[in-house]
């Protein structure tokens, strides 16, 4: 008998998240916006744009875990469509539990990178926005790389490479054979998975910024 079913591991995840997002919109004071926008904006329009974030912080919360269920069942539908291919039978919530597992990975990274916010203590959305560690993006000079790699850059990462380790592990129980063996059919489903949802993330971003 399992100790936590599918839907409690979500709700704790979701908990998790907006503890952390509670913390990350601590970061964003007013004197950040003022600081990013002075020059920008008036004054008046600043404290318009203050009010509505104020006014409309909820939103935040009552998207994460949309955002996250979306996230989940994209992935367990890339890796379960590809074992139910191959002929096997194990049912959807296994895989579902398999990546709410892995989850976990991007949970103490988001953490981490919290707490860094905080000790380099950024006086601007810019600076926090491209605050992107343990990433491929933190590393280049993103300044002169066009806006549409951005995105890519910052998924070719540790937390990512280890996410793809947590899965492949987690995934012996349902998949025979060794550790490359499972390795090639994360890459040939949620890699591909991982590839399309990129592309169209690249191909909107280079529509909206043309």
């Amino acid at each position: 008998m399992k100790i936590i079913k599918n839907w409690q591991l979500f709700g704790i995840i979701i908990l998790v998240y907006i503890f952390n997002l509670t913390i990350v919109n601590s970061i964003f004071s007013n004197d950040i916006y003022v600081n990013t926008f002075s020059g920008q904006m008036s004054a008046e329009m600043i404290a318009k744009t203050l009010s509505f974030k104020s006014k409309y912080i909820w939103v935040n919360y009552l998207l994460a875990p949309v955002f996250m269920l979306f996230k989940t069942m994209l992935i367990t539908a890339c890796l379960w469509i590809g074992f139910f291919i191959g002929g096997s039978k194990s049912k959807f919530k296994d895989f579902l539990r398999i990546v709410l597992f892995a989850e976990t990975v991007f949970i103490v990274f988001s953490f981490v990178r919290t707490g860094l916010l905080y000790y380099y203590n950024f006086q601007t959305l810019t600076e926090i926005t491209q605050f992107q560690p343990f990433t491929l993006y933190s590393l280049l000079d993103v300044n002169n790389i066009p806006e549409y790699f951005h995105y890519p850059l910052a998924l070719v990462s540790i937390p990512e490479a280890i996410y793809w380790g947590v899965l492949v592990l987690l995934l012996k129980p349902l998949i025979s054979g060794n550790f490359w063996d499972r390795f090639g059919f994360v890459a040939k489903t949620y890699g591909i998975g991982l590839l399309i949802w990129v592309s169209i993330v690249v191909f909107v971003t280079l529509n909206f910024s043309s």
